[in-house]
């Protein structure tokens, strides 16, 4: 998310950029959201709890 929402911001201001990563967040499908966090991964470290 920082290098596709924050690190485009010249000036941070917590509140808008806030508001960007939840946007972006918002943006995506479910499926992109585990993708994006790893849970996808075979090597995720919490593979065996969720099953």
């Amino acid at each position: 998310m920082k290098d596709e929402v924050a690190a485009n911001e010249p000036t941070p201001n917590v509140d808008a950029t806030a508001r960007g990563a939840q946007d972006y967040d918002h943006s995506l499908s479910p499926k992109e959201r585990l993708e994006k966090a790893g849970v996808l991964s075979k090597d995720f470290w919490l593979v065996d709890v969720l099953r």
